[in-house]
């Protein structure tokens, strides 16, 4: 398919329809989003309160191109208003912002909601945060068999202080000068900021003179407050990022990065048992890991910080091997 190479177009996948559903997806040869294109895919929610048999949109290719100004998106296709696990709590003289990768920015005494979802392997929709018109990200899979070549963007944001959704990319080799986004975008209002979704990247070599910079082309930052209040932005949310053959399975590089938003949340990862090579802690990217019984394996890259001093919280034990 083509979309948009020489005038403005858009093409909407469902994740579900008569013909499509989470055990049939779509597959394509050759995928190509120019400069005014837009694939849109929309995510599926069943409507009950057991979001575990909700699904997003899985996409399988063998060579994937987004020109720079090209977006294959599942923005504002998760959980709005009250739903989803990371809505906030209550309202108290305004609300907190939806929590997923990491904490919601608080407002006042209304807490952000709390986060959840699997930083490895990220299919879990961004939350509302009780408005009516507050929508998380949805959900998105791409594996690329051959060459995804991003110059434009790949992006699950949340809207009205709902939070990211999920973006997870399985690529044999990865290029270009784009971007890979799970944030929340905010509304004016007394609101705390939503927080960033989950980004999980893998990918077998980088496209040699025109590689990816995964440090600085992924954003998973929470969002502003509303009435632009720099005191209630969101948590950041995850990015993971694995070689595959080269980096030890699930044991490779986490970063937590809010891009200079100095939040009253952080980004957050559920209890359990995890191993990162580093954790690459920036820009007021703080990361807690919860619940008594995690444990944290660290090995030879460590924690990098830099000068905005984020802070890296254990719950449990924490290992350097």
């Amino acid at each position: 398919i083509l979309v948009g190479d020489v005038s403005s177009a858009g093409i909407i996948f469902y994740a579900n329809t008569w013909s499509h559903n989470q055990m049939r997806q779509h597959t394509f040869d050759t995928v190509g989003i120019g400069q005014y294109g837009l694939l849109y895919l929309v995510s599926y929610n069943n409507g009950n309160t057991n979001y575990t048999d909700d699904y997003g949109m899985t996409l399988t290719a063998n060579n994937v191109n987004v020109a720079t100004g090209g977006v294959i998106s599942t923005s504002y296709t998760g959980y709005t208003g009250t739903g989803g696990p990371g809505a906030t709590a209550y309202d108290c003289s305004g609300l907190g912002g939806a929590g997923h990768g990491g904490y919601g920015g608080t407002w006042n005494c209304s807490p952000g909601g709390s986060p959840y979802g699997n930083v490895y392997e990220p299919i879990t929709f961004g939350s509302g945060n009780r408005q009516n018109e507050s929508t998380g990200g949805g959900a998105l899979k791409l594996i690329v068999t051959g060459v995804l070549d991003l110059d434009g963007k790949i992006e699950s944001n949340g809207s009205v202080e709902g939070s990211g959704g999920s973006v997870w990319l399985d690529v044999n080799e990865i290029g270009g000068t784009g971007t890979v986004q799970s944030t929340s975008l905010n509304a004016d209002g007394p609101r705390g900021g939503g927080s960033g979704g989950r980004i999980a990247i893998y990918y077998n070599s980088l496209t040699s003179g025109n590689e990816f910079n995964f440090d600085t082309q992924t954003d998973a930052r929470g969002g502003l407050g509303g009435y632009w209040n720099t005191s209630v932005y969101g948590g950041n949310g995850t990015v993971y990022v694995e070689h595959k053959g080269v980096d030890p399975v699930h044991g490779a590089k986490l970063i937590a990065d809010n891009k200079g938003r100095n939040s009253n949340g952080s980004g957050a990862l559920i209890e359990d048992s995890y191993s990162f090579s580093e954790i690459r802690a920036v820009s007021y990217g703080n990361l807690r890991i919860l619940g008594n019984g995690s444990v944290l394996e660290m090995g030879d890259g460590g924690i990098v910080g830099d000068g905005t001093k984020p802070n890296v919280r254990v719950d449990g034990t924490i290992l350097f091997t």
